[in-house]
């Protein structure tokens, strides 16, 4: 459990847990005796129990995770976890979910940060990109812009000569994060790099040409045609 960044559901705990020999109803058992001992304090999140470690207690438990050398395998689970979540997610608000969607990415936000760095630290840049493009609806367009600011840009940055099915869009996020800085060549320069992107073969869902035109109404000069 120490691997969650924030409060996580039961769900979520049984991903990371069951791998590693903990079987169907253990999991919550287990949790039992963790907040029995107040180790693990329970949250209500509406209709869902949520848990979150004491701070104390997660900083000892990754130490003692580092040391028995399952750090790595807990971390890939919690990221694949979290990965099919905004996936997930990203599906449904595409698909109309608008209301649906962005609570539930607001009270996982910690672990999808965590799960967004590990992606970017194991070098999985198409997964990384991907995982931009999935939150940039139940994100960006509701509650937090200021990952897609840091997020698109760093997912580009790993492998810049890459070109996967999502670095197009992924170059539109950078370029919308660019332009309420007021920085409109970074935000030119990252819709010309998603043009090139679509000219490579990188999937085209109309998000270059929108965030373009959003580019040029914020005083931008046009940078695509």
């Amino acid at each position: 459990l120490s691997v969650f960044a924030g409060s996580f559901s039961l769900a979520a705990a049984e991903a990371v847990a069951q791998e590693h020999g903990a079987g169907p109803g253990e999991t919550i058992d287990v949790l039992d005796r963790l907040v029995t001992r107040s180790l693990v304090v329970p949250i209500e999140h509406g209709d869902v129990s949520r848990f979150r470690l004491l701070e104390p207690v997660r900083q000892l438990a990754a130490e003692k995770l580092v040391e028995r050398g399952e750090a790595d395998d807990a971390r890939e689970r919690h990221t694949q976890w979290y990965f099919e979540l905004m996936d997930d997610l990203g599906t449904r608000w595409r698909a109309g979910d608008d209301q649906g969607t962005w609570p539930t990415a607001a009270s996982e936000l910690a672990d999808l940060r965590a799960a967004f760095d590990h992606l970017i630290d194991s070098g999985r840049v198409d997964d990384a990109q991907r995982f931009v493009v999935d939150a940039y609806g139940p994100i960006a367009c509701h509650f937090d812009v200021a990952p897609m600011y840091e997020w698109a840009p760093r997912a580009l940055r790993v492998e810049p000569d890459r070109v996967g099915r999502f670095t197009a869009s992924a170059c539109a996020i950078a370029a919308a994060g660019a332009i309420p800085r007021e920085d409109l060549e970074a935000s030119a320069a990252w819709l010309r790099r998603g043009a090139e992107a679509i000219a490579a073969g990188s999937q085209d869902d109309g998000l270059v040409a929108a965030i373009a035109i959003h580019h040029v109404l914020s005083g931008g000069e046009p940078a695509v045609s």
